[in-house]
């Protein structure tokens, strides 16, 4: 008869590695980047959206209408701030509500007309300033590379949550 340790003995549980920790510093480094980059974006041509707001355009851009819970479940944060963005965007006229044809209660958040201008002008200042930092050591090979490295762990992490 199988008992407790017999059971335990079955699941493997792997401690640190070194591929795992080196990763572990990689998404440490990406997101403090990230903090670091949007700071300055907030500063230089986003105007008085915050950078989550512009992360919430962003997001609705490149993935279309989606609802408040999955733009939140995507996030570090509670639905409820997204929900907060998301309202606070829409009395600005850059996002509206429609209805979800697949759930009757929670309505899809989309881009305006004007969300979509004011989006593509921020991204436009967002690529000019990225490519003045963008020097031989850098390249365009290297980043790259590294961008579709992150998908790949972006793409792993999706799928082990899922």
């Amino acid at each position: 008869m199988a008992g407790p340790a017999d059971s335990e003995k079955k699941v493997s549980r792997r401690g640190p590695s070194p591929a795992g920790d080196a990763l572990h510093a990689l998404l440490y480094e990406v997101a403090f980047t990230h903090f670091r980059v949007q700071a300055v974006f907030a500063q230089r041509g986003a105007g008085a959206l915050t950078p989550g707001q512009v992360s919430m355009l962003r997001s609705l851009a490149l993935e279309g209408p989606q609802t408040v819970p999955a733009i939140a479940s995507a996030r570090p944060v509670a639905r409820q701030p997204v929900q907060r963005m998301a309202v606070d965007l829409c009395e600005r006229g850059l996002t509206t509500f429609e209805t979800n044809p697949n759930h009757r209660r929670s309505r899809l958040l989309t881009l305006t007309t004007e969300g979509r201008r004011i989006y593509a002008r921020i991204e436009r200042a967002q690529r000019a300033w990225a490519s003045r930092l963008v020097d031989g050591e850098l390249g365009e090979r290297r980043l790259r590379d590294a961008a579709r490295l992150l998908r790949k762990i972006s793409e792993r992490v999706r799928a082990d949550g899922e």
